[in-house]
């Protein structure tokens, strides 16, 4: 699983500014030549490899993807799906917020594509680099594989927030009406499609909400990887109202179910060493 939390945190959390391109594009009828470079106006290049026959990504649809991710001419791979759970990274289109290169891209593919990305810094993290990605770094993703895309749902992510707001248990128990009635075959409401909530709790600095959300999710979760990103909120949400050994005997559970040792052993030296400094 390596960098893939930290990256998920990045692409979560930490998106670069200009997030907003969602390019209204005609999927039906491509004429799709395999190999040759297509090079859009915003800088992106991407180069076909397989051309899929599948539904077209639209806003609101659930993506499912396996990619490697390199940084300029490295031939070492810097990101990978392949330590995920399944192999995919996930994501909603349109509604994730991520960077602008990277959804751009996805709205010109269908579910089945397969290409080769070139992202320059300008559509990705500019000329400053974000966390473990450099200053000017062009993003390659190869290969970008959109193993699967579901119909267009909404999210429940504002309305959520909101009601949190007011009463937390009200919306609880609202969450627990769509993802168990038919009132919820319209929205995305599995629990790795409320980790958006999660981050913009956090980002609101609403961290008490973000981890009594967390903790509530994490009694149903069952994928490692979704308990995972529960802890990884949860020790956010603990450290920024400085309960450190909290934070640390979640690290430890963690760990103890087979978490991602490098990770997760990183975050728990940290605290420890916090703790030893106090």
């Amino acid at each position: 699983m390596k960098r893939y939390l930290s990256a998920f945190a990045s692409l979560l959390l930490l998106a670069a500014c200009n997030n907003n391109s969602n390019p209204s594009t005609e999927k039906s009828g491509r004429s799709i030549v395999l190999n040759d470079t297509i090079s859009t106006p915003s800088g992106l290049k991407y180069i076909f490899l397989k051309e899929g026959q599948g539904v077209p990504i639209d806003t609101g649809s659930k993506v499912k993807a396996f990619t490697n991710l390199y940084i300029n001419d490295s031939d070492s791979i810097f990101w990978t799906t392949a330590e995920a759970e399944d192999s995919s990274f996930v994501f909603i289109h349109g509604k994730t917020s991520l960077i602008q290169g990277f959804s751009e891209l996805n709205s010109y593919l269908v579910e089945g594509d397969e290409v080769i990305a070139i992202l320059p810094d300008s559509l990705a993290y500019g000329k400053s680099g974000r966390g473990d990605v450099p200053p000017g770094a062009t993003l390659i993703y190869k290969p970008y594989v959109v193993r699967s895309v579901s119909e267009p749902k909404q999210m429940l992510t504002d309305t959520l927030k909101a009601l949190s707001s007011q009463d937390l248990q009200t919306a609880m128990e609202f969450y627990e009406e769509i993802r168990n009635t038919e009132l919820g075959k319209n929205y995305h409401k599995e629990i790795e499609d409320l980790m958006p909530l999660l981050g913009e709790m956090q980002k609101d600095s609403m961290f008490e909400l973000s981890f009594q959300w967390a903790n509530y999710l994490q009694q149903s979760a069952q994928k490692l990887e979704d308990k995972e990103y529960l802890v990884y909120f949860k020790v956010n949400a603990l450290k920024a109202k400085s309960s450190y050994q909290e934070a640390l005997d979640e690290v430890n559970s963690l760990l103890a179910l087979g978490a991602d040792s490098a990770y997760w052993s990183n975050a728990k030296a940290e605290l420890e060493a916090i703790l030893a400094g106090q």
